[in-house]
């Protein structure tokens, strides 16, 4: 697998899912707006996430899915959710040293993935 090619097109993915779940609950943008009880989630965003596949943090992901009263795996693209139970699994056998550095780069990295405002 050529992990550029499917990194540019699981946000794709996500968003179709997002949209679909949301569909299939009736809820409109403005209702999901609602639930997710976060000031910076505009309709504009939650469209943008559905139609544009813009990328979402894991913070915003996971507040889709307790919004929209499903588990991570009802919202993830199958391959998302193998690529994540796999990288758990390395990421479980990391020494205490390896962990805390691995820990600071994923931090980083959220950190980086915020639309400017903050999420």
């Amino acid at each position: 697998m050529d992990w550029k090619v499917s990194a540019r097109k699981e946000p794709e993915l996500l968003g179709l899912a997002l949209r679909s779940v949301r569909e299939s609950k009736g809820m409109t943008r403005a209702e999901l707006k609602q639930l997710m009880k976060d000031e910076s989630c505009t309709e504009e965003t939650i469209r943008a996430y559905e139609e544009d596949g813009v990328p979402m943090g894991v913070e915003t992901f996971f507040a889709f899915t307790k919004a929209l009263g499903i588990t991570p795996n009802d919202l993830a693209p199958t391959s998302v959710m193998k690529d994540a139970t796999s990288a758990l699994g390395d990421y479980a056998r990391l020494n205490g040293v390896n962990k805390r550095m691995v820990d600071q780069m994923i931090g980083l990295f959220l950190r980086q993935q915020r639309p400017e405002g903050g999420e």
